[in-house]
């Protein structure tokens, strides 16, 4: 087992930023640091493909990863990393990248050199920087097969050269390959068309043990299609959110990174609307609709969230990547209504249920082909048998979904607001308690009462303790009080629907409550919150008697 030093030196860098927006995955450095290390040094490692969405954690786990085996200096395990770009290349610039980076890293390894590995050389430039006759081999077989055009052989040199230089010398190298999916879509032969049998490289290379890979791709579906046609060369590794206490501990680091206030409540808040996706608590702090830098206050938490999931902000960006992708490619409509459905349903369907509910004028065979191609574009994904099909449970992806395409396909706007309020554990807010908690906040710290009402007085009201829901009784009639402030005197406040004016039939119960009170010896003020607002009666007639009121 490798255990991670204590101070890291960062010898390549990562896209997380500063070092310590790295939170967690405790699971993965357990597994890759544990398990498979131990196997590594055996002489028994499987290759390892990590899956997951894009923005997930992989890209900066795969770094860190990378800088711990760097830090730790094994002298008999190299890292190796590798980015494979989403550019058209040909084959035998391809080869020469790869080429290039494994020598400047290796080199960089052995010199403890870490410019080598943020500022690479060029190909050109190698034998500037080393004389090992092993790596200037390879440099010069590559010149020339490049000179006979043969760059089959300029890869099959260049993917062969971590192995054989491994087991030449005795050592380890762990080939961490991102984006590996790209590697069958942008390579291009000498005729310009994409060679899509790149992969196929690796039916033999990943079963080297003393060279094993981990790769990583964010097109889910896509890259699994490519470790499936690898058979048996690779483990399937799913990176998943992080879990609730490395995801509470990752909001606690945002919050101070972005200067943004929040408590043991807010955190609790972040947790359960964002279930711990590294990119939805990245995107909420990072925003730049953050202005408030205040998340003790829900509503500002799914005021930002809510402009992030809408065009322009980021977490909706990245899942129209994902959509676009697949709406130009199939009938758009049916598509979205597929979606939406399968949302709705919040369960496994048949395809035969997605017809018949669906009124789909397609064949079946067509249908079954939109399905696929759903599930290829990390859309939807297939059930528990061919024929069945499911839809992520993640509710922010259902929100950008629903916010963007559901007023188009039934004509109904989604109240997306509410329900990120439902996610965060305010479940009832609609019949005042989320008005009633907010207003609690303010109150808390003390306040003027021409600061919560319309027509209060500039008198200051230091914080006092307050009761919640406390029952009353008064000349024989018993009146459930919101919250009571006990200030001298005491500040009754009734709290009324966020959705609804206060009106008519609210006034009544207040204005029997004041006429109760009229009789007492010291008689509290008595206050009316109401988020929704007040009707024009309702208004006229709290300010005839008195009664303080806001919203």
């Amino acid at each position: 087992m490798l255990r991670i030093p204590k101070k890291l030196n960062f010898a390549l860098e990562e896209q997380v930023g500063p070092p310590e927006l790295f939170v967690g995955r405790q699971k993965e450095f357990s597994w890759f640091l544990g398990g498979w290390y131990d196997n590594l040094i055996r002489g028994k490692p499987k290759s390892q493909a990590i899956v997951a969405r894009r923005k997930k954690g992989k890209t900066v786990f795969l770094q860190r990863l990378f800088n711990v085996h760097w830090t730790a200096h094994n002298p008999e395990v190299i890292p190796f990393y590798f980015t494979i770009p989403e550019i058209r290349t040909t084959q035998a610039e391809f080869a020469k990248l790869f080429l290039r980076a494994l020598i400047n890293q290796l080199v960089a390894f052995e010199m403890n050199e870490p410019q080598l590995v943020t500022k690479p050389v060029a190909f050109e430039e190698i034998p500037a920087i080393t004389q090992d006759p092993v790596y200037l081999e390879y440099h010069r077989a590559l010149l020339s097969y490049e000179k006979i055009s043969n760059w089959n052989m300029m890869w099959d040199s260049a993917s062969r050269a971590p192995s054989e230089i491994a087991s030449l010398r005795d050592l380890r190298i762990i080939q961490i390959i991102d984006e590996f999916q790209y590697i069958n879509e942008y390579v291009v032969d000498q005729g310009g068309k994409v060679i899509d049998t790149m992969s196929g490289t690796y039916l033999t290379l990943a079963e080297q043990r003393k060279a094993p890979l981990i790769v990583s791709g964010s097109e889910v579906h896509w890259l699994l299609r490519i470790v499936n046609g690898l058979v048996g060369r690779f483990d399937s590794w799913s990176m998943e959110n992080w879990p609730e206490d490395e995801a509470k501990q990752a909001v606690i680091q945002y919050a101070k990174h972005y200067q943004t206030r929040v408590d043991k409540e807010a955190i609790e808040h972040i947790w359960k609307l964002t279930q711990g996706d590294p990119l939805y608590i990245s995107q909420l702090f990072s925003s730049r609709h953050n202005e408030k830098k205040n998340f003790t206050d829900p509503l500002v938490i799914t005021e930002v969230y809510e402009k992030e999931m809408k065009q322009g902000g980021g977490i909706y960006g990245t899942w129209m990547e994902y959509m676009a992708k697949i709406f130009k490619d199939v009938n758009e409509s049916n598509a979205k209504r597929i979606i939406l459905y399968l949302f709705q349903q919040a369960r496994e369907c048949t395809r035969a249920e997605i017809i018949q509910d669906l009124k789909l004028k397609e064949s079946e065979q067509q249908v079954q082909e939109k399905l696929q191609a759903l599930i290829k574009a990390d859309l939807i994904s297939q059930g528990s048998g061919f024929y069945r099909y499911t839809i992520s449970r993640d509710k922010t992806y259902e929100w950008v979904f629903r916010g963007a395409f559901q007023e188009e396909i039934d004509h109904f706007v989604p109240d997306i607001r509410s329900e990120a309020l439902s996610q965060m554990g305010i479940r009832n807010y609609e019949i005042g308690l989320f008005g009633e908690f907010k207003l609690r906040r303010k109150l808390q710290k003390g306040f003027y009462l021409n600061e919560i009402a319309k027509n209060g007085p500039q008198i200051w009201v230091d914080p006092h303790p307050i009761q919640e829901r406390v029952p009353k009784k008064i000349e024989n009639q018993t009146f459930e009080i919101d919250l009571i402030v006990e200030s001298d005197p005491e500040i009754w406040i009734e709290v009324k629907t966020l959705k609804k004016k206060f009106g008519k039939t609210q006034l009544r119960r207040i204005l029997q409550l004041h006429q109760a009170l009229s009789k007492t010896a010291k008689a509290p003020i008595l206050f009316v919150y109401a988020p929704g607002g007040f009707t024009k009666e309702a208004s006229e007639e709290l300010q005839k008697h008195g009664i303080l009121y806001g919203m």
